[in-house]
């Protein structure tokens, strides 16, 4: 091993896992395994969602920078889920809304490749995505938790272009719809929407579906009654 080589490389960044806590400090995870979902287990961030020698070290290095510059934002903006203005106001800014830009192209880049990632597999997500859809951010007012699996990024196609559902905290979640106006680059609209209890099942939903090895949650209890049906329908 090289001196200062970095042996854990994470697929899901743990800043990106703090906004799934519970009130532990830690989050609760079911992993699959021989085609059976475990019994629930507490884990930190530090020890979920990486993959030993994932990236060479020029790869991590890019992709720790790119995260150090993340961290702080989408902190803010998690913890302005129930605030419409303030949450309209950071996204809004240029700066901070590039940045979520970097956040979600590095994040694709990840999903779709699980192998040995080198620097000009995540160049080829440079320059960020096109600024042409519409941002909806979701503020979850209901008792059960936005979750998150090991494909957190949803991407779907409907009527010929992709949309794509983001989960960003237990209490925030992103979607992405093409704008309108979509043939002009650089344009976008930030809009703001409350969920229902039935809108959040159904985007867990999605979670579920799109999970290969974990799904995560702030709640233990919705966790183990996830847990109990995926076992059920594999019998």
């Amino acid at each position: 091993m090289k001196k200062n080589e970095t042996i854990r490389n994470h697929y899901i960044p743990q800043f990106f896992q703090k906004q799934f806590l519970n009130r532990n400090g830690k989050i609760w995870v079911i992993e699959r395994t021989k085609g059976k979902w475990k019994e629930i287990e507490e884990r930190t961030p530090k020890g979920l969602f990486y993959q030993k020698h994932l990236y060479d070290q020029k790869t991590e290095d890019l992709s720790s920078k790119i995260e150090n510059n993340l961290a702080p934002i989408m902190k803010k903006i998690s913890n302005a889920h129930s605030n419409k203005g303030l949450l309209q106001k950071l996204s809004s800014n240029v700066a901070i809304f590039l940045k979520l830009q970097d956040f979600i192209g590095m994040q694709l880049m990840r999903q779709e490749h699980k192998n040995k990632i080198t620097i000009l597999e995540v160049m080829k997500y440079y320059p960020k995505l096109a600024l042409a859809y519409d941002y909806i951010f979701v503020n979850n007012q209901t008792n059960i938790p936005f979750i998150i699996s090991d494909n957190f990024i949803h991407k779907m196609e409907k009527n010929g272009k992709i949309q794509f559902y983001i989960p960003l905290s237990k209490n925030l979640c992103l979607f992405l719809l093409p704008s309108i106006d979509s043939n002009q680059h650089g344009n976008y609209q930030i809009f703001y929407k409350d969920k229902d209890e039935e809108k959040v099942e159904s985007c867990n939903l999605r979670q579920i579906q799109n999970a290969n090895s974990y799904i995560v949650s702030s709640q233990k209890k919705y966790l183990e009654k996830i847990r109990k049906l995926l076992n059920f329908s594999i019998k």
